[in-house]
């Protein structure tokens, strides 16, 4: 008998408003001016912040770029499809003498990368949710055990199946948005059918690894065999 597996898998993605920060970033733009966001360090207006920073950033973001009141709008995607298509619009310059990491950096920065740091955790949150209705296997439960950066991303956490340490997601905009990993435990529960078709209906994202492993416990492929077809080419 044998079987071939995945035995680890990874992806990253990005929000809509960062994939077309990007693509500005690309050809060198970058906003010439800047949101007044509200910064107090006060505890009850920070506790506040917290619990409404999504509506704070498309607040702040639609004050710069001029964009109708969410109300205004059928759903939040049509909103935020909105906020896009002013971003491309409003007021720009070209940054001739800076990289492409400088002018994304300095993009994000005009708009708030905390309240876009919120934009790619919600991205991170909706995939959780994916997972526990649709991606895994029956009576799996996946939940989230924060912990600080990771590679890069200003935000992590483990991502636990029944408790146990499954894989990991992190999260941030200053690294382009937001990374899922399952390691092999992690691969095990979740429906790999499933999990693909889910990857091709969510924009801007690929898989940025995948481990294979093929399992022959009939003995009948030695690991000399496979050495020697490694090198083989």
């Amino acid at each position: 008998m044998n079987k071939t597996i995945i035995d680890y898998l990874s992806f990253s993605g990005s929000p809509l408003l960062l994939e077309r920060c990007k693509e500005m970033a690309k050809q060198r733009f970058t906003l010439s001016q800047a949101p007044n966001v509200f910064e107090s360090q006060i505890p009850l207006a920070v506790a506040s912040r917290e619990n409404t920073k999504i509506r704070y950033f498309a607040e702040n973001l639609a004050q710069v770029l001029g964009c109708n009141e969410m109300e205004n709008f059928a759903n939040r995607d049509l909103y935020y499809a909105s906020l896009d298509k002013k971003l491309v619009e409003c007021d720009m310059e070209i940054a001739t003498d800076c990289t492409f990491n400088e002018c994304y950096q300095q993009l994000i920065s005009n708009i708030g990368i905390d309240m876009l740091d919120v934009l790619c955790h919600f991205e991170v949150e909706s995939f959780v949710e994916l997972l526990n209705e649709e991606i895994t296997y029956k009576d799996n439960h996946w939940t989230l055990e924060r912990r600080g950066g990771f590679s890069g991303y200003s935000h992590s956490a483990l991502l636990l199946c029944n408790g146990s340490q499954a894989g990991l997601v992190a999260w941030g905009a200053a690294n382009f948005g937001f990374y899922v990993s399952f390691s092999g435990s992690g691969c095990s529960a979740i429906k790999m059918d499933v999990l693909h078709k889910a990857l091709k209906q969510m924009p801007y994202v690929k898989l940025t690894r995948v481990d294979v492993a093929y399992d022959d416990l009939q003995g009948a492929i030695t690991v000399p065999y496979l050495r020697e077809q490694y090198e083989n080419g």
